[in-house]
């Protein structure tokens, strides 16, 4: 029996091997340390964990996956304009060069295992990513499911590539949707605190505002975050030893108004 304290655990050594694989005096003193997406890992986790791969092999995708993120998630903090001082324009050499130190990493990593086809589906990976990313900024989207697909991609091409390459086709949609999911919480608690949100921003083009626009979004929010909530669980109900991730997925919407209702649902 898979107890959710030793996934837990699990989880939190992983995070703990990339944090020291990742680690860099004179880069993290001159730009904010990189977040690490434990969720993404615990994804991770659960679609390799069943495999008949041999422990180093599973760590070796996670790690070498997370890596590749963590460089992707930090060129995506670099921003030129004319107007920065020399402060500001040295971390910007410096976070293009972190983003390239971390790529290298991931690529180090699976080189001296002689992994190379798993080099392949992440950079492939990495290129569709980057893609997506085009798309969404040039604002050449005019759908509102082709916008949800885009930030679908871009939040799990890495994972959705690791699932097709060994084979767990049933992860790729899944994970798809389950980062999509949390994105969308996170988005929707950025619009109502505010804050800057790419997502909202591209709402916006696609719907025509009136004076009411602010509910028209949540409702928006709301009806496609409990879009997912089933197709997730319905999923997940098919696949063991996912109890912690089940947890996890309660703890992104459990705070939401319609959260009940949900549950209610689920049940």
């Amino acid at each position: 029996m898979v107890l959710v304290e030793d996934v837990q655990i699990h989880i939190s050594n992983l995070k703990e091997k990339i944090q020291e694989k990742i680690q860099h005096n004179y880069l993290f003193h001159h730009i904010p340390y990189p977040i690490i997406d434990e969720d993404k890992i615990l994804i991770l986790h659960s679609l390799l964990e069943p495999l008949s791969l041999t422990k180093e092999k599973k760590e070796q995708y996670i790690l070498s996956t997370m890596l590749a993120q963590i460089a992707l998630d930090t060129h995506e903090e670099v921003h030129s304009h004319n107007d920065m001082d020399e402060k500001q324009f040295k971390a910007q050499q410096l976070t293009v060069l972190a983003g390239d130190f971390f790529s290298g990493l991931y690529f180090q990593l699976l080189a001296n295992a002689e992994d190379i086809p798993m080099i392949r589906t992440l950079a492939h990976s990495i290129k569709e990513i980057n893609e997506y990313k085009i798309t969404l900024y040039q604002n050449g989207i005019s759908k509102m499911d082709d916008l949800l697909d885009c930030i679908r991609n871009i939040e799990s091409s890495l994972i959705q590539g690791v699932s097709d390459y060994v084979d767990e086709a049933i992860w790729s949609d899944l994970s798809g949707n389950i980062l999509l999911l949390k994105r969308l919480v996170n988005e929707r608690e950025l619009f109502i605190q505010k804050k800057p949100s790419l997502l909202v921003d591209n709402i916006k083009k696609l719907i025509e505002l009136d004076k009411s626009y602010k509910e028209e979004i949540i409702n928006i929010f709301d009806e496609y975050i409990a879009k997912l909530w089933k197709m997730i669980h319905s999923v997940l109900a098919g696949i063991p030893h996912t109890n912690f991730l089940k947890e996890r997925l309660a703890s992104f919407v459990n705070e939401l108004p319609f959260s009940t209702n949900l549950y209610a649902e689920e049940g």
